[in-house]
């Protein structure tokens, strides 16, 4: 029986993780750009000890800052930051369409993206407040609605086509899916499944003994053979019934 957690996160895939603590994971992919690098977060609350949301964040870009430059990376997360609407010195990193009050927590997190070269996906697309608030609260009749869980995107890749928050799922949650578009070509497989091209022997069939054997039997398909270069009859022939690859 393991010992109780809390403030986890997952990632449904396989194997290809790395996990620094209970609070970040991150993942790789190969695509044709070169490497998808997947971290998924879990931000202390905005009434956090300082010296826990600090060491959420150095941890996270410490973890970060050991991928290649080359690497696109995707971060995917409950952050518990809303973003505020404030674009000063922040252009590259929140879009025109930010939400909610800027408190520590947001400081934390547009600190964070900049110095990570990341923007906010969401804050690029024009959205109803309906595909936009993420979290609900259940104080009172009218329950509390912000947007905390982000997608963080490179900004040095121009992939992100759209993102947006999703009402609807299978089971009860306080939090809704928000899922982003990214325009990213996965690499081929080295695998070539194609057949090999092959033709028949037409010629062995001037082969009295073997027209003879295909005209007693069963109409069946020719058996794939390559064709010949011999020039000699008897090279020509065939030890079986069947026509053999010569």
């Amino acid at each position: 029986m393991g010992s109780d957690r809390q403030a986890g996160v997952a990632l449904a895939l396989d194997k290809r993780t790395h996990a620094p603590c209970c609070r970040g994971i991150i993942a790789r992919f190969s695509h044709t750009f070169g490497i998808l690098a997947v971290f998924v977060a879990y931000a202390p609350t905005n009434t956090s000890p300082d010296s826990d949301k600090h060491g959420f964040h150095a941890m996270l870009e410490h973890n970060i800052r050991q991928l290649k430059q080359s690497d696109v990376v995707l971060g995917l997360g409950d952050f518990n930051a809303e973003t505020g609407t404030s674009r000063v010195n922040l252009e590259r990193v929140l879009g025109p369409h930010g939400s909610g009050t800027h408190n520590d927590n947001s400081e934390r997190l547009m600190n964070f993206c900049s110095d990570l070269n990341l923007c906010i996906a969401g804050s690029w697309f024009q959205r109803r407040n309906v595909q936009r608030r993420i979290w609900l609260s259940n104080d009172g009749i009218k329950p509390t609605v912000k947007e905390i869980d982000h997608v963080l995107v490179s900004t040095r890749w121009t992939i992100l086509e759209n993102c947006r928050v999703f009402r609807s799922l299978e089971f009860p949650t306080d939090h809704c899916p928000v899922i982003a578009s990214l325009a990213l070509k996965m690499r081929r497989s080295n695998n070539n499944t194609r057949s090999q091209n092959l033709c028949y022997n037409l010629r062995k069939l001037n082969d009295p003994e073997i027209e003879s054997q295909y005209s007693l039997r069963p109409p069946a398909p020719l058996s794939p053979i390559l064709l010949s270069t011999a020039k000699s009859p008897q090279s020509l022939r065939s030890p079986s019934p069947e026509l053999s690859p010569s």
